[in-house]
Order: structure tokens, then C-alpha cells, then sequence
């Protein structure tokens, strides 16, 4: 997936005057909380690494996970320390195994995996959309723009691969049915 317009506001951010100034606490906790659930998702999906079956599930968790997770983790770290925050803890990272030498009742299957990958990403979406509206600073406000246009390529991506491969569970379907009386009459 590309991610080159969330690069470009990135460096809009960076290069621009606006750095300058300083951010308000609302923008400071933000980028730290969203620096914890990025953390933690990329120890996650190198854990799912681990378990994984299906090859486009597999390529799907090696481009996150050597692309745009690293890359918001490097620039969200560079903005904290610009502004003098302290970094939070990272889990250290996880190794990679063959999947055979983990025990099968053990394992998670990949549709266990690709329902977590699809709940961190409606979780991405709502803190991104709790965090646009706190910025002030016009660049920061469209670096998290565009990581929520991203991720909503994701989500579309992740949904379409779980109809694709079987592992979407669908809620009952809803059929109008004219004998039944729905309302005041």
C-alpha cells in the first residue's frame, strides 16, 4: 500500500514553520498515545508472523510491519524528542520461528489474526478521529488526516481479503418482511 501522501505531510510538518511552535498538550499526548498503539501493534503482528498460514495474510503482515508501522514510530519518536517528551516504553520486538515449531493448540489461526488486524484498525480510526479535531497546528492536523485515509485503505483492504478467503462472520442478514408490522398503526 502506498503511503507517500502520509510522508508528504510528514515532511510538510518537519519542514515547516510550524515546528517552530509549540505544541499544546492535547497534540503532545496524542502522538504519544498513537506511539503506544503503534508499538504495540508491530509487536503483535510480528507475533502473528509466527502463526500465520495464508500467504496474502503473511505479505499483508511483513509490508506493515517493514513499512508505514516503522516509519510512523521513527516520526512520531523524532517529534516527541524535538519537543522534549519522553519517550514510552516499547515492547522489545519479536523474533521470527517456522510456525511448525509452535504447538497446534497453541497456534492462532489467521482468522483469529485477520479479525485482530481488523479491530486495531477500527481502533486507529476512532483515535485518529478523537485527535484531528485537538490539533491547532494546521500540518500536524494533516499528518493524521492522511494516516486516517490510510488506514480506511487498509480497512477496505482487510475486509476484502476476509470476504475473499471465507473469514468474514456476517451478522443475520435483514429481510423486509411485509407480514410483519413494524410502527405505530
Amino acid at each position: 500500500m502506498d503511503y507517500s501522501q502520509l510522508q508528504e505531510a510528514f515532511n510538510k510538518y518537519t519542514n515547516g514553520e510550524l515546528k517552530e511552535q509549540p505544541l499544546n498538550f492535547g497534540e503532545v499526548f496524542s502522538i504519544w498515545r498513537y506511539l503506544v498503539f503503534v508499538n504495540g501493534a508491530l509487536v503483535e503482528y510480528q507475533t502473528y508472523l509466527n502463526h500465520v498460514g495464508d500467504k496474502d495474510l503473511k505479505a499483508y503482515l511483513n509490508e506493515i510491519t517493514s513499512g508505514p508501522i516503522r516509519y510512523l514510530i521513527q516520526e512520531f519518536e523524532g517529534i516527541l524528542k524535538t519537543n522534549g517528551v519522553a519517550l514510552p516504553a516499547a515492547p522489545p520486538e519479536k523474533p521470527l520461528c517456522a510456525m511448525e515449531s509452535i504447538p497446534e493448540g497453541a497456534r492462532v489461526s489467521d482468522k483469529e489474526i485477520i479479525s485482530a488486524i481488523f479491530r486495531n484498525i477500527s481502533f486507529a480510526l476512532m483515535i485518529l478521529s478523537q485527535i484531528i479535531p485537538l490539533c491547532t497546528h494546521e500540518d500536524l492536523k494533516q499528518v493524521f488526516s492522511e494516516l486516517f485515509k490510510l488506514m480506511k485503505n487498509y480497512e477496505e483492504l482487510v475486509l476484502k481479503m476476509r470476504k475473499d478467503k471465507g473469514w468474514l462472520l456476517q451478522p443475520p442478514l435483514h429481510y423486509n418482511n411485509p407480514g410483519l408490522e413494524i410502527g405505530p398503526q
